[in-house]
């Protein structure tokens, strides 16, 4: 009788979580579209910390990546590694990496704080799709295969986009998405010309590792799907138990 009467009330707990979550992204979904009270426009969202990372001035726009979905012809999966010790040395790329939790990869520059952005505007890790990276050297003749896209994950078979607030898990480590990485004021610096322009809006994403392991070349990309209410009948049953 007891257990049966725990069961009913964790399922309440998540039914009533899961109602106010629906509620919440109504409330957000109707509030995106806010409108200046003395323009009667849509009001700007503020931006972020991109600014840091766009190219100088006399940097044209580059080349605009191809709007229509690529047909992705095999499953999601880790091209190339790459690591860099200290801040502007080459990248390294190895077979082979361990993502910790809230740092990054072990021996890369942002793991051990010495990166160029370190305690600036970093990123734990960073992903970019190696297609992005094949239709540039097809348009522009510039190759990455020695890492001076200085990203440390490159992917094949899937669209960053589809990472957008998404987890994910890649071996033994899993990660979330945070944010885009747009080509720096640093890689213009330490690059061969036409690099720059040659990533605008196609230079990959940060990501954050929240669960530590090793990642491996080859290794698939895997999306981490929970529902809302199982996630909060575990976490009531967590508590109850404990």
């Amino acid at each position: 009788m007891w257990s049966e009467l725990k069961e009913l009330l964790i399922g309440f707990i998540a039914a009533v979580a899961a109602l106010l979550a629906i509620a919440t992204l109504v409330t957000s979904a109707s509030g995106s579209g806010a409108q200046d009270e003395k323009t009667g426009k849509k009001a700007k969202k503020p931006k972020l910390t991109e600014d840091l990372h766009s190219p100088i001035e006399d940097i044209e726009k580059g080349p605009v990546p191809p709007t229509s979905p690529r047909i992705m012809e095999g499953a999601p999966s880790v091209a190339r590694l790459f690591i860099a010790p200290e801040a502007s040395a080459p990248m390294r790329d190895v077979d082979q990496i361990e993502a910790i939790a809230r740092r990054g990869l072990r021996g890369d520059r942002y793991c051990e704080g010495c990166g160029f952005w370190s305690e600036k505007d970093e990123c734990e890790i960073t992903m970019i799709s190696q297609e992005d990276l094949d239709d540039i050297e097809l348009e522009t003749g510039i190759s990455f295969d020695n890492g001076a896209h200085r990203r440390n994950i490159v992917v094949r078979n899937i669209a960053l986009e589809s990472l957008i607030g998404k987890r994910f898990q890649i071996g033994d480590a899993k990660f979330a998405f945070e944010r885009r990485r747009p080509p720096c004021l640093h890689l213009q610096q330490i690059s061969e010309p036409g690099v720059v322009k040659a990533l605008v809006g196609r230079s990959g994403i940060c990501i954050r590792c929240f669960h530590s392991g090793m990642v491996r070349r080859g290794d698939p990309v895997v999306l981490i799907t929970i529902s809302f209410a199982a996630f909060v009948k575990k976490a009531a049953r967590s508590f109850w138990q404990n």
